[in-house]
């Protein structure tokens, strides 16, 4: 199937969403070998500005829900920790005040372990979802932060040691 990323989402290559400002967010056009496919999901790969493209991906582990958020990303190389993701602060309902439906954690955190060989540490591609058209009928402050707006976030990562492609965590965000 080919990848044909829709306007919002070429809207957000051009201007990443705000939970993304920690990091520098390169946009692929081409989803990372594995991911899912579809013309509404934005990917990213994201690298720390000491140049690291090796993460640790921080959240807190869920046995049938993944990685809960807030997900946070610390650079393998320079330590550095970088706030990715939080339910209650980013998305079309975080955007519109609408309130948390989706599960949350609090308390202390771990790191995400490769379920193949327990490594600890990814490339990391986060994708927003952007199934909101028409933009029109959004009032007029959303349209000019649209991208801030997604209604799902995704992080697949890569193991640095085995290669294998997991997403520890999805979200629905409207």
């Amino acid at each position: 199937m080919a990848y044909e990323p829709t306007l919002l989402v070429q809207r957000a290559w051009r201007t990443p969403p705000r939970c993304l400002s920690e990091v520098n967010a390169t946009p692929l056009s081409n989803p990372p070998e594995g991911a899912a496919v579809f013309d509404e999901l934005g990917y990213f790969l994201v690298s720390c500005p000491c140049g690291s493209k090796e993460w640790h991906v921080v959240g807190h582990a869920h046995p049938e829900a993944g990685l809960l958020c807030p997900v946070t990303l610390q650079c393998a190389h320079c330590q550095r920790l970088a706030p990715i993701f939080d339910i209650e602060k980013h998305g079309y309902d975080a955007e519109f005040g609408h309130g948390c439906y989706s599960m949350r954690a609090e308390g202390p955190s771990g790191r995400f372990l490769c379920p193949q060989c327990s490594n600890n540490t990814f490339e990391v591609f986060p994708s927003f979802s952007y199934q909101i058209e028409p933009i029109e009928d959004m009032p007029e402050e959303a349209q000019s932060s649209v991208e801030d707006y997604f209604d799902g976030f995704n992080l697949d990562v890569r193991c640095s040691h085995c290669g294998v492609l997991e997403n520890p965590v999805g979200y629905e965000c409207a």
